[in-house]
């Protein structure tokens, strides 16, 4: 007589049977085994250095590590492999760091041990379910971040239906939870974000398809630097999303697009919004096409209230083997929110053709736009929250609006647990309509990092006003080799009735160029471009000039060199920030040695032209050598930026020897 417990195993063993192919009930059975056992092991040494230099104080810290992973890894199965597999595994880390600076000066000596674990269930079977967890100690150095030690623990679980039943939706559910704890001297890091999505997917066969999403994030960070506060942020987003794709039509010749979606934040900012997009395009013929577009966006943002409708409907037709393009174009807008309203109303016309002659090609293109704006304003100005920007060296990025509020941008990371500081972490640059920022090398915004800007814009008054542009453009080329090319702008703009408190600014832009590139003896190349420019409005006029020249040749050790420079002068009326640039760089990449990989770059700006100096020299050496399962890879990397007399170096070198059992 069985006892309960072993009857419990017995039935969990036919149960299991019960799902497995026949050709998998006849082979040996066993409880559990083993299948493959990897392991690797890594011996790496990284070094971090930063100088920096300002007008009142020079500091530099310096930091090494040796690390030192075995990680192992085994491949496993219950009963089946098509029942339950398993992956688990570890090993132990051990760092030996030290750290020096002008302020503190120590040394340590940490062992830590990773985890990995997953859990595939049926995974050959319909509806699959995989488990996962996985922790992970590292002396990393993310791509903007300085060198830190980071814990990161993610688990979850993924379950689908991969085939529908009874005509059911395909269906797909994920919960995943992601910590990362850490941080060094300068930088802290602490952060949680759990995600939970639910996807339904159906397949209409030859007409289309659709799918039904619903996904949830609940985000917690305390990160940020360590010389400004911190102030902990939580946000919970909630998104639905509806798309579907029909095909209609003897030939499929229409294709319609449908995009519903829902979005909900609580915070960081407090964002309500609600998306409704369909879409058509029909082919009526090889020479015949048109689109019809709608978007209907409805959306609330820190208790400020907007919606936007937009209609726009295109047709094109082509003629003499499609060397003739015609196309025609008209957009109906609507914009509206607290206390300011456009609506905007435009047609276009356009022509391009191409001309053939036995030395080389011309392409004519004109386009003709007219609209007519109407805009009521009971406000001076509207806020815009979170716009998103990337601040690498010390390039300046533009807002994306006009006359930006003086005294109105806010600068944050983008956790929101950190507001930068003007004229410490960043600068703000006004040249006419157009509002700047730029990062400051010693402040607390790393290079690279992505931040998010709140400011208001000026709206500029009730108007209305009639815009008439036209543009022409005729381009002489051979090949791929050389192009010449012509192009006039011309925009204006008359007032029909109100009082803008902001300039029309009517446009005349002329521009000519040049661009090459001729190979010769074999890998050889040289090239280059040159492009004049004349621009005239009524805010900010400029006069423009652009070059570049690059040459490539090919080098011992199967490699190949390419050294280049631009220059660009902008000089622009009323306002200092002209634009005086010379960079100049080189690209190298060789195979010195059987199985190993080596590529160099080197590239050196400055900027002279504006009202502060600003400068910029990075180079890479990256080499890797693989023979069977011994890998070796070591990368250095070296980046100096400065505006006047604020400069920050950095030099990073890493090395890793790894061997795979």
């Amino acid at each position: 007589m069985f006892r309960p417990r072993n009857n419990a195993i017995v039935l969990l063993g036919v149960g299991a049977l019960a799902l497995l192919p026949t050709e998998a009930k006849l082979a040996e059975i066993a409880p559990f085994r083993i299948t493959d056992i990897e392991a690797e092991l890594a011996l790496s040494y990284f070094f971090d250095e930063y100088i920096t230099d300002t007008d009142t104080e020079n500091t530099y810290r310096t930091g090494s590590t040796f690390q030192e992973q075995l990680d192992i890894l085994v491949r496993s199965y219950i009963y089946h492999p098509n029942l339950v597999q398993l992956d688990f595994g570890g090993g132990p880390v051990f760092l030996q760091n030290s750290y020096d600076s002008d302020i503190l000066n120590r040394s340590t000596n940490e062992q830590f041990f990773n985890f990995h674990a997953k859990a595939n269930i049926l995974k050959e079977k319909d509806y699959p379910l995989t488990l996962y967890y996985d922790r992970s100690f590292s002396s990393s150095s993310p791509a903007v971040q300085d060198r830190m030690l980071l814990e990161r623990n993610r688990y979850g679980l993924d379950f689908s239906l991969k085939q529908p039943f009874l005509m059911a939706p395909l269906f797909n559910l994920s919960l995943s939870t992601f910590q990362t704890d850490g941080g060094n001297v300068q930088r802290t890091v602490d952060e949680s974000t759990d995600q939970a999505s639910l996807t339904l997917t159906t397949d209409f066969g030859t007409y289309g398809d659709g799918s039904i999403g619903y996904y949830w994030t609940k985000e917690h960070s305390s990160s940020g630097s360590r010389g400004l506060p911190i102030t902990p942020t939580t946000r919970t987003t909630n998104n639905l999303n509806i798309q579907t794709r029909h095909m209609f039509g003897d030939r499929r010749q229409i294709l319609v697009n449908n995009h519903v979606s829902y979005k909900k934040q609580d915070n960081l900012p407090s964002l309500e919004e609600f998306w409704f997009r369909p879409s058509a395009n029909w082919t009526h013929s090889d020479n015949l096409t048109s689109y019809y577009r709608y978007s209907f966006r409805d959306w609330t943002t820190e208790q400020t209230d907007s919606q936007t409708n937009l209609l726009d409907l295109g047709v094109s037709h082509y003629r003499f083997d499609k060397r003739l393009q015609i196309s025609a174009d008209t957009k109906i807008q609507d914009y509206q929110t607290e206390g300011y309203q456009q609506n905007f109303y435009s047609g276009s016309l356009s022509l391009s053709y191409l001309q053939e002659f036995s030395l080389f090609n011309v392409q004519y293109s004109a386009d003709w736009t007219i609209d007519k704006t109407d805009r009521k304003s009971a406000t001076t100005e509207t806020p815009v929250f979170a716009e998103r920007h990337i601040l690498n060296n010390t390039t300046p990025i533009s807002l994306s609006r006009k006359y930006v509020v003086a005294g109105s941008v806010k600068v944050l990371n983008l956790s929101s647990t950190q507001v930068y500081v003007e004229n410490a972490d960043y600068r703000l640059i006004i040249s006419g309509d157009t509002t700047q920022i730029q990062r400051i090398p010693t402040g607390n915004i790393s290079d690279g990092e992505e931040i998010q800007v709140n400011y208001s814009f000026e709206t500029g008054g009730t108007a209305a006003f009639t815009s008439l542009s036209q543009r022409y453009r005729v381009d002489v080329y051979r090949g791929q080799y050389i192009k010449v090319y012509g192009k006039y702008h011309n925009l204006e703009r008359s007032l029909d009735s109100g009082d803008p408190t902001l300039p029309l600014n009517s446009i005349k832009e002329t521009v000519f160029g040049l661009n090459f590139d001729i190979p010769f003896w074999d890998t050889w190349a040289f090239g280059g471009s040159g492009e004049v420019q004349d621009y005239e409005d009524e805010i900010i006029p400029y006069k423009g000039t652009r070059y570049s020249a690059y040459l490539q040749m090919p080098t011992p050790m199967n490699g190949r060199l390419r050294i280049y420079g631009d220059r660009q002068i902008i000089d622009k009326q009323n306002t200092p920030e002209d634009i005086d640039l010379t960079r100049w760089g080189l690209r190298y990449s060789s195979s010195p040695w059987r199985r190993t990989t080596m590529t160099i770059n080197v590239v050196d700006e400055e900027d002279v032209g504006g009202t502060r100096i600003r400068s910029n020299t990075s180079a890479s050496l990256r080499f890797d050598w693989a023979i069977r399962q011994l890998n070796l890879s070591a990368d250095a990397r070296y980046n100096s930026d400065s505006i006047d007399a604020s400069e920050r170096e950095r030099t990073r070198f890493n090395i890793t020897l790894s061997r795979r059992f």
